[in-house]
């Protein structure tokens, strides 16, 4: 196993394609939550900087108070992280601090079982009033489809809905775990052009039971601009005959 040596001072490195970055930055450990991997520097200018599990180097894990030296960089994603996070003296770099420690169902099952627990209980809040905005989204849809099906013999809208519903179901499914994991995630321009098929049914099935993509205004507005398109289309066809979009033949 090869093993490096990070010394105090300030570097430049390349990150991001090969893209040079700035020089190295001191904060200090805000926040680190080692079950999920992630924390927060607060840098010497007084702002909070995210960085992740897979950012360390150095022989140990982070804690709160640690003083540490970073370099400020952008994720895949576009948001200010800090990379190659390392404390201020010598140290030998040990790979295993980059990994994530093993589910705490294996020493801690109490405790593994309070946050499963918990985690159902915030998918199944208010249930009843999202089940009510589910099938309310649903009605112009399943009318204008069975419409198709019955009068002019159609069944490919209705395949299609499902298809690209569970497509975009497992899309979410897939990018919840690399999210889980720091791996390379999926393009949320392929998440909406799915959706834009036919597939926000099962996308806003997964975003509430997974509680992925629920908190990003930008993907929201984008997600819900789509379905809106969606229910017009459907509600143009069913009640006014295709007068705006126009009939489907």
């Amino acid at each position: 196993m090869v093993r490096q040596y990070w010394e105090v001072g300030t570097f430049n490195t390349n990150l991001n394609n090969g893209h040079t970055m700035n020089k190295e930055t001191s904060g200090i450990v805000r926040q680190w939550n080692d079950r999920k991997g992630f924390g927060f520097i607060k840098s010497d200018s007084g702002v909070d900087i995210f960085f992740h599990i897979a950012a360390l180097y150095g022989d140990c894990r982070p804690k709160v108070g640690d003083k540490v030296f970073y370099i400020q960089a952008k994720d895949d994603q576009g948001r200010i992280a800090a990379k190659h996070v390392r404390y201020r003296h010598l140290t030998v770099d040990n790979p295993d601090i980059r990994k994530k420690p093993v589910s705490a169902s294996l020493d801690k099952p109490n405790e593994n079982i309070k946050v499963i627990l918990k985690n159902k209980k915030i998918v199944f809040q208010n249930i009843k009033l999202k089940l009510f905005i589910f099938v309310l989204l649903l009605v112009p849809m399943l009318i204008g489809v069975t419409q198709l099906w019955n009068n002019h013999g159609f069944p490919w809208a209705a395949c299609l809905y499902l298809v690209t519903s569970l497509l975009a179901f497992y899309l979410y499914w897939d990018d919840k775990k690399r999210a889980g994991i720091n791996a390379q995630r999926i393009p949320e321009a392929t998440l909406h052009i799915v959706e834009i098929l036919g597939g926000w049914i099962g996308a806003l099935f997964a975003q509430q039971l997974f509680r992925h993509k629920t908190r990003k205004l930008s993907f929201q507005f984008i997600f819900w601009l789509i379905i809106i398109v969606h229910e017009l289309f459907w509600l143009d066809q069913v009640f006014l005959a295709g007068k705006y979009f126009g009939g489907i033949h």
